[in-house]
C-alpha cells in the first residue's frame, strides 16, 4: 500500500488470488466543502489565499492515508475472516495507520513486512505470506502452549503416559502435537489424533519453535482437559529447560 491506494491479495491453499484496488477518495470535493478552490494544475488554496500550499499538501496526505487505511482495515477485516493472518506492506505510516484501524482481534494475527513494495511479483507475495503464516502459528502456538500449561490449573497433562490416561477417560479438550513428535511417531500420532477428535476434542499441531517447550516437557505431546484427573501439574518452571528439576519424592 501507499497513501492514495493499496492492493488486495489473498493466498489460500496454494494459489493467490487478486482482488480489487482501494483508492482514496478524491481530495477536490473535500476541498469545495472547505471553501477551498483548485488550480489549473491540480493543486488547491484557500479562497483568502494566506494558507500556505505546504500545510495543504501536509494535510491532503494525512486525509488520504486516513481514508485507505480506514477502508482498507474494514475489507482486511472481511476478507481475513476468524483464522486467517493478514500482511501489511507500505511505508511505516500508512501501515501503522491500517493496524490502528483493524479490530483488536485482528491486530493479533497482523504481520507488517517491510519486503513487499509496488512492483512486488506473485511469486514475492508468496513468499511473504508464508513466511508470516508460519511466523503467526508459531506466535499463536507459543501463547497456546503457555496458557494450557500455566494458566489451566490441574485441567492439563503433558506427555504420552499421561496423555493416553487422559484420552482413555475422555477428559481432553485439546491435543497439542509438537511437529518433532509427528514426525518421529506419525502413526502414533494419527491414532492419538482420531482418539481425540473421537470425543469431540480439538486438535493443534504445534508450528515452528512453538513446540519446542512441549517436546522439553512431555516428549512432544500434551492436552488441556475438560476435568481433573489429578495427573501433576506442569508449571512455568517446569516449561522453562533452564529450571533444575525437582528432586525425587521418598516413598
Amino acid at each position: 500500500m501507499h497513501s492514495r491506494a493499496a492492493r488486495l491479495y489473498r493466498y489460500s491453499h496454494g494459489a493467490l488470488d487478486s482482488f480489487d484496488t482501494i483508492q482514496a477518495p478524491a481530495f477536490e470535493s473535500l476541498l469545495r466543502q472547505r471553501g477551498v478552490r483548485a488550480e489549473r494544475g491540480g493543486r488547491g488554496y484557500p479562497a483568502p489565499r494566506g494558507a500556505l500550499k505546504t500545510e495543504l499538501a501536509h494535510e491532503r496526505q494525512l486525509a488520504q492515508s486516513h481514508r485507505v487505511a480506514t477502508a482498507l482495515a474494514t475489507r482486511l477485516t472481511l476478507l481475513a475472516g476468524p483464522d486467517s493472518c493478514v500482511v501489511v506492506s507500505g511505508p511505516p505510516p500508512q501501515t501503522r495507520f491500517v493496524v490502528d484501524s483493524l479490530p483488536r482481534q485482528l491486530q493479533g494475527r497482523t504481520v507488517v513486512s517491510s519486503e513487499l513494495d509496488r512492483t512486488a511479483t506473485h511469486d514475492a507475495i508468496v513468499r511473504s505470506a508464508k513466511h508470516a503464516a508460519r511466523e503467526w502459528r508459531s506466535r499463536r502456538g507459543r501463547l497456546l502452549v503457555s496458557h494450557v500449561f500455566n494458566h489451566s490449573g490441574r485441567r492439563s497433562v503433558a506427555g504420552l503416559p499421561a496423555l493416553q490416561r487422559a484420552l482413555y477417560l475422555k477428559a481432553v479438550d485439546l491435543l497439542l502435537i509438537s511437529p518433532r513428535f509427528l514426525h518421529l511417531e506419525c502413526a502414533r500420532a494419527e491414532r492419538l489424533l482420531l482418539a481425540a477428535v473421537g470425543q469431540s476434542a480439538a486438535v493443534e499441531i504445534l508450528s515452528g519453535d512453538a513446540g519446542t517447550p512441549l517436546d522439553s516437557v512431555g516428549d512432544g505431546v500434551g492436552a488441556r482437559l475438560r476435568f481433573s484427573i489429578d495427573e501433576p501439574v506442569v508449571t512455568s518452571a517446569t516449561l522453562d529447560r533452564s529450571a533444575t528439576p525437582a528432586a525425587p519424592r521418598a516413598s
